[in-house]
């Protein structure tokens, strides 16, 4: 019996969404388990800045996934520098949110205005100085960058290798 085309999506949805699984787990550990032997503060953030940029499965692409984490540290750079030299408020964040916006529209992080937007908000969200919190939550940012690069480079390495049958409906 030759299976349908809905057959193979849902396989194929179903793989996609298995590799998001272990890629989500796989980052969250990893994480956790860094700022605890490090003792450093921070792993919440580097864990919502790893979410956010983690490929939802394969037809997201890696570059996808690039371009969120360049704009993820894009938003809490400027974040920073706007708290810094301005002070934490919401005119400051509001400012902060529309510069990334505008910088986000430069071609190559047109699709990371999300993430732009969250790292600025991750870094300027907080009651302690720029210069602590911020600084503490910027580095918790690009920590979580790098995991869901790195995670989300051999996820798609891996589930490309062992999960190829998924992709493609059976015959015969």
């Amino acid at each position: 019996m030759i299976p349908s085309p809905a057959q193979g999506i849902e396989r194929k949805l179903f793989a996609d969404t298995l590799v998001q699984a272990v890629e989500a787990v796989v980052c969250t550990f990893g994480i956790v388990w860094g700022f605890a032997v490090t003792g450093k503060p921070g792993a919440i953030w580097a864990l919502v800045s790893a979410e956010i940029v983690l490929p939802p499965g394969f037809e997201d692409s890696l570059r996808a996934s690039e371009v969120r984490n360049a704009a993820n540290m894009v938003g809490a750079l400027v974040g920073v520098a706007v708290g810094m030299t301005m002070g934490l408020g919401a005119a400051q964040i509001a400012l902060a949110l529309a510069a990334v916006i505008v910088i986000c529209h430069w071609r190559p992080l047109e699709k990371g205005v999300r993430s732009a937007c969250a790292g600025v908000v991750i870094v300027m969200m907080h009651e302690g100085s720029v210069e602590h919190m911020g600084l503490e939550r910027l580095a918790a940012v690009l920590v979580g960058c790098l995991a869901a690069l790195v995670v989300g480079y051999v996820g798609d390495k891996l589930g490309r290798k062992l999960l190829p049958r998924v992709w493609r409906p059976r015959e015969g």
